[in-house]
C-alpha cells in the first residue's frame, strides 16, 4: 500500500494573510461589540422558577445598563 500524501494549503501571496487576518479582527470586533456596547437587560426574579399548572407569575422587574450605567428608567 502506498503513503498517503498530507494535503496542505499554501498560499503564496500575502495578501491572503492579510485579508484572513482582517476578517479575523472584524469578527472580533463584532463580537466585543455585542457584548460590551450594546445594552443589557436582566430580570430580578430568580433564575429558576417551578410553577404548577394553571397558575400565573408575576417578575419581581428588571435592570438595564448601557456602558456601565443604569439606564432602567428609561427603558
Amino acid at each position: 500500500m502506498g503513503k498517503k500524501k498530507k494535503f496542505k494549503v499554501r498560499f503564496k501571496s500575502k495578501k491572503i494573510y492579510i485579508l484572513l487576518g482582517f476578517l479575523g479582527g472584524v469578527l472580533l470586533i463584532a463580537f466585543l461589540f455585542s457584548f460590551i456596547i450594546l445594552p443589557q437587560i436582566s430580570l430580578k426574579g430568580k433564575k429558576n422558577i417551578v410553577l404548577n399548572y394553571k397558575t400565573s407569575y408575576v417578575e419581581k422587574g428588571y435592570k438595564a445598563s448601557f456602558l456601565g450605567k443604569d439606564v432602567t428608567k428609561d427603558v
